[in-house]
């Protein structure tokens, strides 16, 4: 159901020119097009047709594929069904994306602490290791690989910005697309010492490309003491066009 889909800037395209029957026609067929059925589904929820919505992704969500979970799951919260929206995502909390999206909702419906137990859980002493299944890993390679990044955001998004930061100092912060977590999450609260600190560490070339950026917006780093020499040469990297993937994780997945 998923192979050999239409491009979804076709589809787009296809709808442009008033061709929506085609991408209906495609979206309820028995072998149909996912780029199709998600097109059709966002149409009919724009119209207020939410019901139909689901019922286009329900063979795509029947199959437990994330993609389409984290579609309906996005359509719900959109009308304000978001209690709805973290049931359907809740048995997905392993999946990484999902996770994301779990935090986000739960978050927001007051599932806040539910959705930490669960992800604490997973980062636990004796947790299988995602990677070799062995428990004397100590959970740390938990599934989802993000759980203590989530952990944090969930703690930021509940105005627990201490706790947040205490999370990520604990367990370690696990980089994505070349972004430290912690080092982020200072920044969006003002903590600059706290992340030029931080970026002074070893192995900290995220954080240090952050402190650069910021140092580098409030015009140059004359003067900012401890961190600036690494958070410099990170930033010279960056230009140059250096990087390191997030953890050795696929963090590039998105619909």
């Amino acid at each position: 159901m998923h192979d050999e889909c239409i491009p979804p800037d076709l589809v787009d395209r296809l709808h442009a020119l008033g061709h929506a029957d085609v991408v209906r026609a495609q979206a309820l067929a028995e072998d149909g097009d996912w780029f199709c059925a998600r097109a059709w589904a966002r149409l009919l929820a724009g119209r207020g047709e939410l019901e139909e919505a689901l019922r286009v992704l329900a063979p795509y969500v029947g199959t437990s594929w994330w993609t389409a979970a984290a579609e309906a799951a996005r359509l719900l919260d959109a009308e304000g069904r978001g209690e709805e929206a973290y049931a359907l995502l809740l048995p997905h909390v392993a999946d990484w994306c999902l996770a994301e999206a779990l935090a986000e909702v739960g978050v927001r419906v007051g599932r806040g602490e539910e959705v930490t137990a669960l992800l604490a859980a997973r980062t636990v002493p004796g947790c299988p290791c995602a990677r070799c299944g062995s428990p004397e890993c100590g959970g740390r390679y938990p599934e989802p690989f993000n759980a203590v990044n989530l952990l944090a955001s969930v703690r930021e998004g509940q105005g627990r910005t201490d706790e947040a930061v205490e999370v990520l100092r604990t367990y370690g912060s696990t980089p994505v697309n070349n972004r430290d977590p912690l080092a982020e999450l200072l920044v969006r609260h003002g903590r600059i010492d706290e992340l030029r600190a931080y970026a002074a560490g070893e192995d900290r070339l995220e954080a240090a490309r952050r402190l650069a950026e910021v140092l580098e917006a409030r015009g140059g780093c004359g003067g900012c003491g401890r961190g600036v020499p690494a958070a410099c040469g990170a930033r010279r990297l960056r230009t140059a066009g250096g990087s390191r993937a997030g953890a050795g994780h696929d963090a590039g997945r998105r619909t």
